[in-house]
């Protein structure tokens, strides 16, 4: 992430466009990972599986957070 905050600190408006379109990328992919994650985790809950569903459950809010973050930047 510090090599993407120098590249817009550089002042090239297509550098900084292209790394817009990066984080922008990046935010979608946490999306749908995140919709995936919480599918399992639901599914896992279902079958009666709790440990896995509790784990299913950390690597949501992770992802959560994580877009969280990138949406700040």
């Amino acid at each position: 992430m510090a090599e993407i905050k120098q590249k817009i600190r550089t002042g090239n408006i297509q550098e900084e466009a292209r790394v817009a379109e990066v984080v922008s990328l990046s935010v979608d992919q946490l999306d749908y990972m995140a919709d995936m994650i919480a599918e399992m985790r639901e599914m896992s809950q279902r079958a009666g599986l709790s440990t896995l569903a509790g784990v299913l459950q950390l690597a949501e809010t992770e992802a959560a957070q994580q877009i969280a973050n990138l949406r700040r930047r």
